[in-house]
């Protein structure tokens, strides 16, 4: 079936609204005349007589019958009834045409089966590139710390200091759901290895542990991979103050 839109449908209910307005006008006009014939002064029965006699010597009639008059004033409720209709019909299509968005299809138009699948699956796919590119820059600048930190000698001093200052940091109540695997530290560079319970607990390592470090270890970057169990696994290599991590190029 042909579909139409609210805005001819209003169209259409507004032209039919004009033609049912216009008979109602035409037998308003009727029923004017009717009343002021009406409302004159009642003619006296000589008048009345000799009035009725001229008509029919003119074989004009003087106005419509008292049938014909009632058959009017059915007509007139009967589009009394359909103007009534048309209007409330005329306000629902103007509601439902303002709230119809503006740019809205045809009921028969067809968008391609696969226009929204590969729209989705493009997004996907640039979204798992993305994510794997930072992967692949985050294991370079773990590898670089890793060599970085191979290559130092050992301060006695300040790396017992670093060491009992990530101690007493891992061991705040709020990480209680972080165990530490691995520590070392050297002379401008510290390793620490971690495991999270839960996505949750990382985030709140990420977000309160270099502040619970102090300044002793301004600088850190971490890398980490979730594991088949659910819990996080996490690397992080810490800078000495005045030093500065190394990068991968």
């Amino acid at each position: 079936m042909p579909s139409f839109s609210p805005l001819r449908i209003l169209l259409v209910a507004v032209a039919s609204l004009a033609v049912v307005l216009s008979g109602w006008y035409g037998f308003s006009a009727v029923f004017r005349d009717l009343d002021l014939q009406a409302s004159r002064s009642p003619q006296s029965p000589a008048k009345a007589r000799v009035s009725e006699a001229s008509s029919t010597d003119r074989g004009e009639e003087e106005g419509p019958s008292l049938t014909e008059v009632a058959d009017l004033r059915s007509e007139v409720a009967l589009l009394r009834s359909d103007l009534a209709k048309v209007q409330r019909q005329l306000r629902q299509l103007t509601q439902s045409a303002s709230q119809a968005p503006l740019s809205a299809k045809p009921s028969g138009a067809e968008e391609p089966a696969d226009a929204v699948g590969l729209s989705e699956q493009e997004l996907r796919e640039q979204e798992a590139e993305l994510i794997e590119a930072e992967n692949q820059r985050s294991l370079a600048r773990m590898a670089a710390g890793e060599a970085a930190l191979r290559q130092e000698s050992t301060d006695g001093v300040w790396s017992l200091q670093a060491m009992d200052a990530l101690r007493q940091a891992l061991g705040s109540e709020e990480f209680s759901g972080t165990q530490v695997q691995n520590m070392e530290c050297r002379a401008t560079l510290c390793r620490l290895e971690v495991v999270h319970a839960d996505r949750e607990q990382q985030m709140r390592f990420e977000q309160h542990f270099s502040f619970n470090v102090g300044s002793l270890l301004s600088r850190m970057m971490m890398h980490s991979e979730e594991q088949t169990d659910g819990t996080i696994s996490v690397t992080i290599y810490l800078a000495r103050e005045g030093h500065q991590l190394p990068y991968s190029e």
